[in-house]
């Protein structure tokens, strides 16, 4: 039992590692940014005090641009510590056909230097594009996010921001909640752990209605109901869904062992909010000593043996149908 128990502390801590090393897409979010251009080849600005502030207007409006449809924005940091720094080296050459090309390294949230992004392989004929082109390739890791190598500290701050709601945007990874239907039963509370994007481990326990309605009355018993279920995931937590698919190891009262499978769809109205949903199917193992159980329970309630049992909302045994609805709080 120590062993057991040393391996899943070990487990959780290495998985809360992973997760707090992550950095989801931004939402909601307003990024106070400078951005430094340099040219590149020895060149230098016919105009410096013009030049390096138009390229620098068409970055910021490019991003906006690009950031709307998830709520983020991006304002030049004016009396406050920034967010991010943004170093674009634009290199360009003039001999015959103009060819523009841009990188920029980016760096803040306090852990340094975060990513690179550019232009692309091939240049540009003219900033415009070649600003468009660069913006597009640093949204897209603003947006995924990115999981960080060991990055020495800066003093550019993490932001305050909302995802879907108010408070940070960071999920939470422990989640208590109740569902109607799910898996463990008509009714059931449940405690998951999403320690990173792609994984989940939920428990739930539950009661499931056992029902006649042999002579016109129903009668019902309510056997307990325990879950114990392995998620799979797709795509990254700090997206307002995800959708995946559970494997599950189910033990009713007197029933016996089952197992289930089902899709799943997760909400996120809140970081610390989520709606949870499946839909799928299971069997029971070995239920004929417990239908046997089931319906003398149900005789003693009746006075004579049910013709009709059925198990609620898991149905007829030994198969039963999981799908349902669960809400849960997540820290």
């Amino acid at each position: 039992m120590k062993r057991i128990t040393v391996v899943t502390s070990i487990i959780v801590l290495a998985c809360g590692i992973l997760a707090a090393d992550e950095q989801p897409g931004f939402r909601n979010t307003d990024l106070k940014v400078v951005i430094v251009l340099s040219l590149a080849n020895g060149w230098v600005w016919t105009h410096p005090n013009i030049g390096p502030a138009w390229v620098a207007d068409d970055l910021l409006e490019c991003l906006n641009s690009a950031g709307a449809a998830d709520g983020v924005t991006f304002t030049e940091a004016n009396g406050v510590q920034p967010n991010l720094r943004i170093d674009v080296l634009l290199t360009q050459a003039t001999e015959g056909t103009t060819q523009i090309t841009m990188t920029a390294s980016v760096s803040g949230l306090g852990r340094g230097h975060l990513f690179d992004a550019s232009s692309g392989q091939s240049p540009f004929t003219t900033e415009e594009d070649a600003v468009q082109a660069l913006v597009d390739d640093t949204y897209r890791w603003i947006s995924q996010g990115w999981t960080y190598p060991g990055t020495p500290q800066t003093d550019y701050g993490t932001p305050s921001y909302s995802y879907g709601g108010s408070g940070s945007n960071k999920p939470g990874v422990f989640g208590l909640g109740f569902s109607v239907a799910r898996g463990a039963g008509m009714f059931a509370g449940y405690a998951s752990l999403q320690p990173i994007d792609l994984l989940g481990i939920e428990f739930d326990y539950g009661s499931q209605p056992c029902v006649t309605s042999a002579g016109g009355t129903q009668v019902t018993v309510w056997p307990g109901m325990l879950s114990a279920k392995l998620q799979l995931y797709g795509g990254r937590r700090s997206r307002s869904s995800q959708v995946g698919f559970e494997a599950a190891a189910d033990w009713a009262e007197q029933a016996g062992w089952g197992g289930h499978g089902a899709l799943l769809l997760r909400l996120r109205p809140d970081p610390h909010f989520s709606v949870d949903m499946n839909l799928g199917a299971g069997h029971f193992f070995k239920p004929e000593s417990a239908t046997a159980i089931y319906e003398a329970r149900l005789a003693k309630k009746l006075g004579y043996f049910p013709t009709d049992l059925k198990l609620g909302f898991i149905g007829q045994m030994p198969n039963y149908l999981v799908g349902g609805i669960g809400f849960s709080l997540c820290f």
